[in-house]
């Protein structure tokens, strides 16, 4: 799959346990597993700034 001129991608190495729990929640949310990460990553960063501010 192509990516967009915006985006970048990345691999990353997940335990086991911690995969199947995204993609659960995930599913749940009706996101795919790539948003999830997208939005918890931009969640935490805003939070990081936000406490080193």
């Amino acid at each position: 799959m192509a990516v967009s001129k915006e985006n970048t991608r990345i691999i990353i190495t997940l335990p086991k346990q911690l995969k199947e729990d995204a993609e659960r929640i995930a599913e749940k949310e009706t996101r795919t597993l790539s948003n999830l990460a997208i939005v918890a990553l931009k969640e935490y960063i805003e939070r990081h700034k936000e406490k080193n501010s």
